[in-house]
Parts: structure tokens; sequence; C-alpha cells
């Protein structure tokens, strides 16, 4: 018990805030590239466009 425990308690603290920004920036991204296409028609190509272009970020993210 070489820690007290308000450095624990600050160390959880951090960890969940960094944790929920990460989630809340996940969710806003999402809600800005679906939300203005959701209320238009997507045309077949576009939404394969759409899928490969995530697909593409998604394999860049990886390396």
């Amino acid at each position: 018990m070489s820690k007290a425990p308000s450095s624990q308690w600050r160390e959880l603290v951090q960890a969940s805030t960094i944790s929920l920004a990460i989630v809340v920036l996940t969710a806003v991204c999402l809600r800005l590239s679906l939300g203005s296409r959701s209320f238009q028609v997507i045309q077949p190509d576009e939404a394969v466009q759409f899928a490969n272009s995530l697909q593409l970020r998604r394999e860049s993210g990886n390396r």
C-alpha cells in the first residue's frame, strides 16, 4: 500500500475520462459521416465507394 487512495482514484478517473472521450469522438465521427447521408438515398456505387474508403482507412490504421 505505497500509493495513496487519492492517487489511485485520480488514475481511475483519468483512464475513464480518456476512454469516454474516445467513445464520444467515435460517436461524433459516425454521426457526421452517416447523419448527412441518412437523409439521402444512397446510390449503390456510392455505398460501395463509402465502404471501400472505410476499409482502406481501417487497413491503413492497422499498419
